[in-house]
C-alpha cells in the first residue's frame, strides 16, 4: 500500500511540475495581459502533422494591432470550427511588449488549470495517507 502511495506520489509530482508550467502560460493572459480588437486580415484551414506523423487541421488566423504605438502583425491557432468575424476586427489577448504572445480571445487552454488543481488534490491526499501510515495513532 505504501509503495503504491510513493508510486501515486511521484506521478503527481510529475504531472503538477509539468501542468503548474502549462497553467502559467495560461494565467499569464490574465495576469500581464490586455485585450483588443484586431484588425482581422486573413483565415485558412492548414495540415499539420504530430510526432507521430498523423494530420489533423487547424485554422490560422492573421491579424494586426497596435501595442504602445508599435503594429504587430501576429498569427493564431484555433480550431478548424471557429467561425471567421463577420466585421473587419476579432477580439486578441495579448502581452503587451511581447511578440508572437497573443491569441484569439475565445482560444483558452483550461484543461492544464484543472489537471494542476487535481495534482494539488491528489499530492496533498496521498502526502497525508503515507504521514498517517508512517505515524500511527
Amino acid at each position: 500500500m505504501i509503495r503504491l502511495s510513493c508510486c501515486l506520489l511521484l506521478l503527481a509530482a510529475g504531472l503538477l511540475f509539468y501542468s503548474l508550467v502549462m497553467t502559467w502560460q495560461e494565467l499569464k493572459y490574465y495576469l500581464f495581459g490586455k485585450t483588443c480588437n484586431a484588425e482581422f486580415l486573413s483565415s485558412y484551414v492548414i495540415d499539420v502533422a504530430d510526432q507521430r506523423g498523423r494530420t489533423h487541421q487547424v485554422r490560422l488566423v492573421n491579424y494586426r494591432f497596435m501595442d504602445n504605438k508599435i503594429l504587430r502583425h501576429e498569427t493564431a491557432r484555433v480550431e478548424p470550427s471557429w467561425l471567421v468575424p463577420a466585421g473587419p476586427t476579432v477580439a486578441v489577448q495579448y502581452i503587451p511588449g511581447v511578440r508572437g504572445r497573443s491569441r484569439v480571445d475565445t482560444n483558452h487552454d483550461w484543461m492544464w488549470v484543472v489537471v494542476f488543481i487535481g495534482c494539488l488534490i491528489l499530492g496533498s491526499y496521498e502526502i497525508s495517507n503515507l504521514w498517517f501510515s508512517a505515524h500511527p495513532q
